[in-house]
């Protein structure tokens, strides 16, 4: 009885040492492959050791492809030098073409150069028409700074008109003053009409004050009789 006891003792022993050696080989594999942990090179087999290297390849070419700091291009085979070079001239014409401080325009083709100078030029036009801070006015042809002047012109009308803190009157044309006189007129009006403070009583004409007071005591009499929370019950009853 005793001797099997020991039997099974020692079958447990050589059971578990087993299943600890081939839990420390994957350990120690999966530690080569994903540089987890430290790796111990002799536990590995001659199947996992390639297994290993490859994997350690493919990962230092996906580092190169996508322009990694961990990229090292020496171990890259001719091939993979010249996918990784594409790749980086790839990035380089998209950081120039969105406009990117990483663009190195000595990496450029002349085709791709004339393609991101006319986009700069495109880009530069958009800023100037939208008044951006960004235009440079003298990268515009005769032509453009005419546009540009004109669209200019036509934006600052409608800030003087829209009541816009940017509006200058200076560059407003004689008819253009009058325009803009007399959209701010109604809308002047308009803001005594509905109460807003925005109304300037003095800026009414001749005839408009009776025209202001009439439209109110209308709303005030609706109020009145819908129950409107604006209601001036003291305007509706003086007449």
């Amino acid at each position: 009885m005793r001797s099997l006891t020991v039997l099974f003792v020692l079958s447990a022993v050589l059971i578990s040492s087993g299943f600890a050696r081939a839990t420390d080989r994957s350990t120690n594999l999966r530690n080569s492959t994903e540089g987890l942990g430290a790796c111990n090179p002799p536990m590995l087999t001659s199947s996992q050791k390639e297994q290993a290297a490859e994997f350690q390849r493919e990962q230092n070419l996906w580092e190169c492809l996508t322009g990694s700091a961990l990229c090292d291009s020496g171990a890259l085979d001719s091939a993979e030098k010249q996918e990784a070079a594409t790749a980086d001239r790839q990035r380089n014409l998209l950081d120039c073409l969105e406009a990117y401080g990483d663009c190195d325009r000595s990496l450029l083709s002349p085709a791709q150069a004339e393609q991101v100078g006319k986009l700069e030029h495109q880009r530069n036009l958009l800023g100037c028409e939208t008044g951006d801070s960004l235009c440079n006015p003298s990268l515009l042809t005769p032509t453009e700074s005419q546009e540009v002047a004109s669209l200019r012109g036509e934006r600052n009308v409608l800030e003087c008109e829209t009541g816009d803190p940017l509006c200058n009157r200076a560059l407003l044309t004689e008819a253009e003053s009058k325009e803009v006189g007399n959209a701010e007129h109604r809308l002047n009006l308009l803001g005594c009409e509905t109460g807003d403070s925005y109304c300037d009583s003095h800026e009414l004409r001749p005839g408009e004050s009776k025209q202001v007071a009439d439209v109110q005591h209308e709303q005030a009499l609706l109020g009145s009789e819908t129950g409107y929370k604006y209601c001036n019950p003291s305007q509706s009853a003086s007449r």
